[in-house]
């Protein structure tokens, strides 16, 4: 590893925390499941600590301090549930009462649909750690999720896609014209003629 990566990367980055590329990075989890790793790796994101779980080299979970990687915000923004659900869902939440339980409580989920929740949730967070130019992050060997999720089609690919999405967005984001800002919209403006180099005039 000491190839790869440098420690005590410096400024506001835990001391402990290694640091790569997001390139890197992608190598790296892939040599994790080629080994067949067991435990977490923890990746400081400015202000957030996201956490990738692996048994026996396979991603069975994924967990964020970020607001909006929470399975709630996922889901409804995933059109899975509707605002309604969302808000008297999140009310019930609690330290004893995950959100997933909430939804099979009041079966507004199936365990399918919850499972396939899950994994998305899993992708998104995998996702979000390419999206920086290095990526900060130590191994917590040993340490297990609450629960976990099965990737029937492979959790290598999850990965591999994430990195790859990473990619993909680093480079739109370099050919961003100085000038250019970026803004929400209200529908009515999706008519509007956008430029190259803008999120109207490009597609990740």
């Amino acid at each position: 590893h000491s190839l790869f990566f440098s420690t005590n990367g410096g400024g506001k980055k835990k001391q402990n925390f290694s640091f790569c590329s997001s390139e890197m990075f992608a190598v790296y989890l892939d040599s994790l499941i080629q080994s067949e790793y067991s435990g977490a790796i923890v990746v400081e994101v400015e202000q957030d600590t996201k956490t990738l779980y692996f048994r026996d080299g396979r991603l069975v979970f994924a967990s964020s301090t970020q607001i909006d990687d929470r399975l709630g915000e996922i889901c409804y923004r995933a059109n899975l549930i509707n605002m309604d659900a969302f808000a008297n869902s999140t009310v019930q939440v609690n330290n004893q009462i995950k959100f997933g339980q909430v939804l099979l409580k009041d079966r507004l989920m199936t365990h399918i649909g919850l499972s396939q929740a899950l994994k998305l949730q899993v992708s998104e967070i995998a996702r979000s750690l390419f999206l920086h130019k290095d990526v900060y992050f130590e191994l917590v060997h040993g340490q297990k999720p609450f629960t976990e999720v099965l990737f029937l089609r492979g959790d290598r690919q999850v990965v591999m896609n994430a990195a790859a999405y990473g990619v993909l967005y680093k480079n739109f984001v370099e050919r961003l014209l100085p000038e250019t800002a970026i803004y929400m919209t209200d529908d009515e403006d999706e008519g509007s003629q956008f430029p190259p180099a803008t999120f109207y005039g490009d597609i990740i």
